[in-house]
């Protein structure tokens, strides 16, 4: 349950806001009573709603079930391997537990049970249409897993194996060079002040003779 890794935990959940939003945006386009992109802007409490229900849903289960399978430590990012495996036990872990709570959450407040005719009329909208929910469980497994490659070849500042830690030593590099430039340009500013100095002495004696 030991978070090691938070840069990793704020891109899950950056990357799971995005990826719910980008389904409703989805499923309201397609929607039937979509009323057209020159339609005057409208909120709807109930889309919202639906959409932050989703949204904590999805959250909530994988970065629990990533807490419990270790994938917030710095060891599950240390190499490829490492990373898918860490994706795929949080997303068998996740997903199961996301659509029973999205289901159970749903027939409460719909008031109805699994097997009625309105069921699927009660989901949220971006949990509707065809295979779902197999269809959001796939596309947060690839997802997830695509970004956890970016990130541990290109992002993780604890990989000593991938790009991570060359990026690391890149900026170790980048940060001696500008810290040389700086003192560089502090030299250059030291000598042009002693030179207008010399310049303004020598002009004083020479007057003065």
């Amino acid at each position: 349950m030991r978070i090691e890794n938070r840069e990793l935990l704020v891109g899950d959940v950056v990357a799971i806001i995005n990826f719910c939003l980008y389904k409703q945006i989805a499923a309201i386009i397609t929607s039937p009573d979509f009323p057209g992109w020159l339609a005057p802007l409208d909120f709807s409490p109930t889309r919202f709603s639906e959409f932050i229900a989703l949204t904590v849903t999805l959250v909530g289960t994988w970065v629990a079930a990533g807490c419990m399978v270790g994938a917030y430590r710095t060891s599950a990012t240390s190499d490829l391997p490492a990373a898918l495996r860490a994706a795929s036990l949080t997303w068998l872990s996740a997903m199961p537990v996301a659509a029973a709570q999205l289901v159970l959450v749903t027939a409460v407040e719909s008031r109805s049970l699994v097997g009625d005719t309105d069921w699927g009329t009660a989901l949220p909208l971006a949990a509707r249409g065809v295979g779902e929910p197999f269809v959001t469980a796939s596309g947060m497994l690839a997802l997830m897993t695509l970004w956890r490659c970016v990130y541990t070849l290109y992002l993780d500042p604890f990989g000593l194996k991938g790009l991570g830690f060359q990026r690391q030593q890149f900026l170790r590099d980048l940060y001696s060079f500008r810290e040389a430039l700086l003192m560089a340009t502090l030299m250059c500013a030291v000598g042009s002040i002693s030179l207008q100095v010399v310049h303004a002495l020598d002009a004083v004696l020479s007057s003065g003779m």
